[in-house]
């Protein structure tokens, strides 16, 4: 039995979308070990980008290689399980995109507002830190335990890169959980868009999360409670304060770096596409 399922993740890893996740999760390890800060401060910006990168990948291989195990099984294993939520809200398969532009934009929006035009490199860093336990707590969940795809047959997905499908991508709603890391962002530089506004957006956002069917509901009860543990639902002002560099300074390497991620983010996802075209013209 074991032989059998050694045999079958060779072959999953003659996939392009398996083994190069694979690849960038050990490149990306050995440059976070590596990487040695002017006084060795490991709490830079930089480190905390590196370490996100390297678990981002290792979410994107997890999540491909439980896709194929669940596509392996019989189609009964794979009906949605019954949720109360699914049967209190209609179903919107048009809100599929919506949500995952908005979770695709958050980690964009937390690197881009705070390093690009705020240079509020604290801010950045804790940004990060923060998405990052949530890819931790969902890549530990889906790796060990494979919930049915919540979605209905013909589902489109937003943006699927390196042939990320999140059919098991269940068990926490990452959606929910980076907006409303984002939002908590915002909050702490508009006072006046406080904790009433922003957790009703969210409460909004975790509707159309349900209704689209993307997420079961216990997925959503999962990331509010983790946004809860991580301390991003009340904004307290002395730990989350503002700290920006001074006008007119030079950059710093840390933003460099994160001005470096978001081009490998564009470059991220063009790649796909582009290999797709490419592929379509070699078989014309």
């Amino acid at each position: 039995m074991l032989t059998d399922d050694i045999d079958t993740l060779r072959e999953y890893f003659k996939e392009f979308a398996v083994y190069f996740p694979a690849v960038n999760v050990v490149v990306w390890t050995a440059i976070y070990f590596a990487y040695n800060p002017k006084g060795g401060k490991k709490n830079s910006f930089t480190s905390a980008l590196l370490f996100f990168i390297c678990v981002n990948f290792s979410y994107i291989f997890t999540s491909n290689i439980s896709d194929r195990i669940y596509l392996s099984r019989p189609a009964a294993d794979r009906s949605p399980l019954y949720d109360l939520g699914f049967r209190l809200t209609p179903e919107v398969v048009q809100l599929q995109l919506f949500c995952d532009f908005f979770a695709a934009a958050s980690m964009c929006a937390i690197c881009f507002s705070c390093v690009c035009v705020l240079r509020d490199m604290k801010s950045a860093t804790d940004g990060v830190r923060d998405i990052t336990v949530g890819k931790l707590v969902s890549l530990s969940l889906h790796t060990f335990t494979q919930y049915p795809d919540s979605r209905s047959p013909g589902f489109e997905n937003g943006f699927p890169l390196f042939g990320y499908q999140g059919l098991t991508d269940r068990l926490m709603s990452n959606h929910i959980y980076e907006l409303g890391v984002a939002l908590h962002v915002l909050s702490v530089y508009q006072p006046r868009f406080g904790s009433a506004p922003r957790l009703t957006l969210l409460v909004a956002y975790t509707l159309a999360m349900i209704c689209s069917r993307g997420h079961y509901t216990a997925d959503c009860v999962v990331a509010w409670w983790t946004l809860l543990a991580v301390g991003r639902i009340h904004v307290d002002p002395k730990v989350h304060k503002p700290k920006r560099m001074k006008p007119g300074s030079p950059l710093t390497f840390d933003e460099k770096f994160g001005w470096g991620f978001m081009f490998f983010i564009m470059c991220c996802s063009a790649l796909p596409k582009l290999l797709e075209t490419l592929g379509n013209g070699a078989d014309l």
